[in-house]
C-alpha cells in the first residue's frame, strides 16, 4: 500500500517505506516456511527420534552384562583415562551404541556410569582399607586429581570423602 502511494502520490517517505514494509513482510513469510512454524500441519505427530535404532532388549541385556563383567570384575573404572570409545572396543561394539545403551537402558551418560562405579569402589575402600590416605584412595579408584574425586564424591554420596570415613568408622 505504501508503495503505491509513493508511485501515485510522489513523496519521497512513501517511496521507501513501502519497499521496506514489502521486503519485510516477504521476509517473514519465507522465514516462516523454512522455519515450518507457520506452515506446519497440525495433525501431523512427531515421530521419535532414533525410533528404528532402537536396540534389541536381549543384546542390550547381554551388553550390560559383559559391561558389568569388566567393570566389576576386570576393573576398568581403575583407568585414569578410560574413555567411552575403549570400553566400546572392550565390548566390541561402537562407541554409538554403548552410548545409546547407557542412555536408553541404564539412564545414564557414560560419566556417570564410570563416576557411580568409581565412587563405589571408594566407599568399599574406605571401608576397609585404613592405611590409605583420601587422595590414595582416589587414585586408585581411577581419579586424576584430588579435587575431582572429592567434588564427585561429594555429588554422589552428599558426604566428602572425610565425612564418609568419619561416619562408617562410627557405626
Amino acid at each position: 500500500f505504501a508503495f503505491f502511494l509513493a508511485f501515485f502520490g510522489n513523496s519521497m517517505a512513501y517511496y521507501i517505506t513501502g519497499p521496506l514494509v514489502f521486503s519485510l513482510f516477504v521476509y517473514l513469510m519465507a522465514f516462516g516456511y523454512f522455519n515450518n512454524q507457520w506452515f506446519d500441519k497440525a495433525d501431523q505427530t512427531p515421530l521419535e527420534k532414533y525410533q528404528n535404532k532402537k536396540i534389541d532388549e536381549d543384546q542390550a541385556q547381554r551388553w550390560i552384562s559383559e559391561l558389568e563383567i569388566l567393570m566389576t570384575d576386570r576393573k576398568m573404572y581403575c583407568k585414569p583415562d578410560l574413555k567411552l570409545r575403549d570400553l566400546a572396543e572392550e565390548l566390541n561394539i561402537s562407541s554409538h551404541q554403548l552410548s545409546q545403551l547407557l542412555n536408553d537402558n541404564l539412564g545414564k551418560n557414560f560419566k556417570a556410569y564410570l563416576n557411580e562405579h568409581r565412587i563405589e569402589a571408594a566407599c568399599a575402600l574406605l571401608n576397609t582399607d585404613h592405611a590409605l590416605s583420601l587422595e590414595g584412595v582416589g587414585n586408585e579408584v581411577g581419579f586424576k586429581s584430588k579435587s575431582n574425586f572429592f567434588t564427585t564424591f561429594k555429588k554422589f554420596k552428599s558426604l566428602t570423602p572425610a565425612q564418609y570415613k568419619i561416619s562408617m568408622s562410627s557405626q
